[in-house]
């Protein structure tokens, strides 16, 4: 009897596991790349009537981001910064006698943002909004008469909404839209070929409509 007692097997306890969640806070850098669907809105005003043009002006972007989150419970608050590069151009011919093109080029956008999300551990939901610059040229080509052409730097706006997958305790990676306005910019002539005594102006305003993914490090 006294080899059976000690041969009765004892029940044992472990302690409960640990849930860990992903932790959002700190500061990231990384890189993102895209497809911008873009349009040229304008708006011309001679003194003889008024043309109105559109034509899209779609391109591939890709560059760097960088960024700081901080989290509160579930939510997470931060700022983003982020450049892009093309080598995008656009032209169309706008019906108008005397002009043979309307043109557009884009040579980089960049972004300044608020980012607020909601965390389900790993995955981040996000809403986004801020301010957007770009270098932009547009003109008119006048065939023999000549080319009207501005360089410029432009300041507009952005919002868009996206997605951000922890994959590890340093890199994520995330995909996004943004809707993006620079706002009105004017190309104009005093004493026109086209139209003898008179001012031209033609208004080019440019919309995007961009999609794209990046991976980040975080710090």
């Amino acid at each position: 009897m006294p080899a059976l007692a000690a041969d009765v097997p004892v029940e044992q306890s472990y302690p409960a596991a640990t849930v860990g969640y992903y932790n959002w806070t700190g500061a990231y850098f990384g890189l993102q790349a895209g497809y911008s669907f873009g349009t040229v809105e304008t708006s011309s005003s001679p003194t003889i009537g008024a043309y109105d043009t559109d034509y899209d002006f779609d391109h591939f972007v890709g560059g760097v981001t960088a960024g700081y989150n901080h989290q509160f419970g579930n939510w997470v608050v931060g700022g983003e910064i982020d450049a892009s590069f093309t080598d995008a151009e656009e032209s169309i011919d706008p019906g108008i006698t005397g002009i043979d093109e309307y043109q557009s080029d884009l040579d980089w956008l960049a972004t300044a943002r608020v980012r607020v999300g909601y965390a389900f551990d790993n995955i981040l939901v996000y809403a986004t909004a801020g301010g957007a610059a770009a270098e932009t040229e547009d003109a008119i080509d006048m065939g023999l008469d000549g080319v009207l052409s501005e360089r410029r730097s432009r300041k507009g706006w952005t919002a868009g909404a996206g997605f951000e997958w922890g994959i590890n305790e340093n890199w994520t990676a995330k995909g996004e839209y943004l809707y993006v306005d620079l706002g009105e910019e004017t190309v104009s002539e005093n004493g026109p070929i086209v139209f003898p005594d008179a001012t031209d102006t033609v208004d080019f305003e440019h919309i995007y409509h961009l999609g794209r993914v990046g991976v980040n490090y975080r710090f």
